[in-house]
């Protein structure tokens, strides 16, 4: 039953830090959008007003990644290793195919050449 429980604690930790950084910029826009809302009284005087507007630096910052996220990495670089050695495969065997036809069809030739001149 804990086990349970720490599942969907760390399930729902891993969705709400996904989600983060979206969620801080919703509130930078609801409080650039607030204050803008203030200031309307003071637009008719002329006075000149400054929006100070920030802008987050991600170096240095660690996101969070979560058990699904790692898992997810790990299985798209499996995927992508996968793939590369499948195509390496396909090329291979479609370069042995190639020698085979060109040896078979040389063979024909030749046998061909042979029946006439007989």
């Amino acid at each position: 039953m804990v086990n349970l429980l720490v599942a969907v604690f760390s399930d729902t930790y891993g969705r709400v830090m996904s989600n983060i950084e979206i969620s801080d910029m919703k509130e930078l826009n609801d409080l650039i959008l607030e204050l803008e809302s203030f200031a309307f009284w003071n637009r008719s005087k002329g006075e000149r007003q400054h929006l100070v507007y920030v802008e987050y630096d991600d170096e240095g910052s660690k996101k969070w990644g979560g058990l699904a996220d790692e898992t997810a990495k790990k299985v798209n670089l499996e995927m992508k290793f996968m793939g590369q050695r499948l195509s390496d495969e396909i090329d291979s065997s479609s370069k042995d195919i190639e020698e085979t036809l060109s040896l078979a069809i040389e063979e024909a030739f030749e046998a061909r050449e042979a029946a006439k001149k007989k």
